[in-house]
């Protein structure tokens, strides 16, 4: 039911309950309280004016009531009781009809709600940087092996840097150090094994199994130190290649081969390229949205002309919990529509909600 036509019903319903007790208190009774210059008693008696002069006949309303009511037979003071309650009644009745009317401009807003927002791809999304190297320096883009729209798994390489093939080389002559100095360490322990039974008998001197023993402790440190730079050279020679992290699709480019990307992202990557719309609404207006609610989303800045068609698809906090402050409101956008702003993802809009 439309707002104008309910507020008619409520105040003709206080306007007939007011008129009611006003009447009753108005109609002089039958026989009661009779003053010098009243006469009659029956409906269609007269009044004298006050002051004297010429009868004036009773308001037709009043003679019927005469008629149809008989608590103008019950003493004066019963009546007075009466008046009081029915006037009582009628404040009360008043005051509930400001609830009422409180009550309908909750439940049926007067005009459509408008919230700021934003579009934002659906789903999960990445931006891949390149790495840095231990002197600070974003190595070159050598291989860009993905476009934009293609779908790639987890882990699968999407792009190769000019650090990789130097990594790789010093890699190898760590391996090959590391190898040598495993060689020479079991040289020495084996001397070191040999000596002891002889420094025991007295056939060699302690001094030559303690030169042994320091020069295998040597050995061993530095195939330590070589074993963690191999790690080290591992996770750079693992960064110059760009992997993907997940599953999903190549949404935007942002470099070219042969350029040093620096803190700039080389890709962005997502689950889905899906655009929607997020409405930043107030707490207090939530019940004023619902699921598949249409809405109308138009640009602060202009950016694109007319307006996107969106239905209302999630309300966060989804549960219905009780929240303060700003609620996200996510649309789904016609697809027409999203097309259309498909390169617009950040820009911030006004949502005007169906009623």
């Amino acid at each position: 039911m439309a707002l104008p036509s309910r507020l008619g019903k409520v105040w003709s319903c206080l306007g007939f309950l007011v008129e009611d007790a006003a009447h009753a208190s108005i109609c002089p009774s039958p026989g009661a309280g009779r003053r010098p210059g009243r006469r009659g008693a029956g409906p269609g008696t007269a009044v004298e004016a006050a002051g004297g002069g010429q009868p004036r006949p009773l308001p037709q309303w009043c003679a019927d009531r005469w008629g149809r009511r008989r608590l103008r037979d019950q003493p004066g003071r019963e009546r007075r009781q009466m008046r009081s309650f029915r006037l009582l009644g009628v404040i009360v009745l008043l005051a509930s009809g400001a609830g009422v009317v409180q009550a309908l401009r909750a439940s049926g807003p007067f005009e459509p709600l408008s919230a700021p927002g934003r579009l934002e791809l659906a789903g999960e999304t990445r931006k891949l940087a390149a790495p840095l190297s231990s002197n600070g320096i974003s190595p070159r883009l050598v291989q860009l092996l993905v476009q934009e729209g293609d779908s790639v798994q987890r882990g699968q390489v999407l792009a190769r840097f000019d650090s990789g093939p130097a990594l790789q080389a010093e890699r190898q002559l760590l391996q090959r150090r590391s190898e040598q100095l495993r060689l020479q360490a079991d040289r020495v322990q084996a001397d070191v094994e040999r000596f002891r039974p002889l420094v025991q008998v007295g056939a060699l001197s302690r001094a030559d199994l303690q030169q042994r023993e320091q020069q295998l402790v040597e050995l061993q440190a530095g195939m330590e130190s070589t074993r963690q730079a191999i790690a080290r050279t591992d996770v750079e020679l693992e960064s110059s290649a760009l992997r993907a992290p997940m599953d999903g699709k190549v949404l935007r480019l942002y470099a070219r081969v042969g350029e040093r990307p620096g803190v700039m992202n080389v890709l962005e990557l997502g689950t889905s390229d899906r655009l929607e719309a997020i409405a930043e609404v107030d707490a207090s207006d939530l019940t004023r949205i619902r699921l598949g609610q249409p809405a109308r989303i138009s640009s602060l800045s202009g950016a694109f002309p007319g307006s996107l068609a969106a239905r209302v698809r999630q309300v966060n906090p989804a549960d219905g919990a009780p929240t303060d402050g700003v609620v996200d409101v996510q649309l789904e956008l016609d697809p027409a529509d999203a097309r259309r702003v498909r390169q617009l993802v950040g820009l911030r809009t006004i949502t005007r909600f169906a009623t």
